[in-house]
């Protein structure tokens, strides 16, 4: 179940997290892949695109394609074919994303 008009989200019978809750775990495990490509932290999520998983807010962040459950590493040119688990709150990043429910990312010629 979804709500983010109550910024209350539900996933798989999780305990509900806020849309703030989203996306400040989403944004910490950005800073996760990136501190483990040497890269400095992100302050705020960065704008992105819908349904690619490479220009949407967490690929730019992390320079990775992020899927609905997992992110393959693509900084190097090729998919490497260890795929990452996403944690839950980054899985519901993406799919709140997708279905156009945090506009305030949505980069203004995708919207």
């Amino acid at each position: 179940m979804s709500d983010f008009n109550g910024y209350r989200l539900y996933d798989d019978g999780n305990p509900a997290m806020t849309k703030e809750e989203v996306i400040a775990g989403t944004l910490d495990w950005c800073n996760s892949q990136r501190k483990r490509k040497g890269i400095e932290p992100l302050t705020e999520m960065p704008k992105g695109y819908t349904t690619d998983p490479v220009s949407c807010p967490c690929g730019q962040a992390t320079m990775m394609s992020v899927g609905n459950d997992s992110a393959c590493d693509v900084s190097d040119g090729q998919e490497e074919p260890f795929q990452y688990q996403l944690p839950d709150e980054v899985r519901i990043f993406v799919r709140e994303f997708d279905a156009r429910h945090i506009p305030e990312l949505i980069e203004a010629e995708d919207a």
